[in-house]
């Protein structure tokens, strides 16, 4: 999980620019897309059916929350919350963006992602 954490660092640092354009500068704050990317990621790895359910599993697992990159008494988001921010990211072209780069990426270093699961 280091190896997935530090490419999807990578990653990240190259749509940051790209972020800026899915927010509003006013009105409520948002989850930022950096954590709903990286939660998506554990749920396809961790075969999580449900927003519910990964919002419950980075209430108290510490493995997701370091992943996503919250710190032990971050507060965790309301699922609905997060299914929103989610389908924000995915009408746009940003996530379809970020998985391709990481299997692609992981592809050149021999772990390809094929249906979710890390080979």
């Amino acid at each position: 999980m280091r190896e997935i954490r530090r490419l999807t660092d990578a990653v990240l640092v190259w749509l940051n620019e790209s972020f800026d354009t899915l927010y509003a500068s006013s009105g409520r704050p948002s989850i930022a897309p950096e954590y709903v990317l990286r939660a998506l990621l554990l749920q396809a790895f961790y075969s999580v059916r449900s927003e519910r359910q990964l919002v419950e599993q980075l209430d108290y697992n510490l493995l997701f929350r370091w992943f996503v990159g919250l710190g032990m008494d971050d507060a965790v988001w309301n699922h609905a919350v997060f299914s929103k921010n989610r389908d924000r990211l995915l009408t746009s072209d940003i996530a379809q963006r970020f998985f391709a780069e990481v299997n692609l990426t992981c592809s050149r270093k021999s772990h390809p992602v094929e249906s979710g699961v890390l080979s």
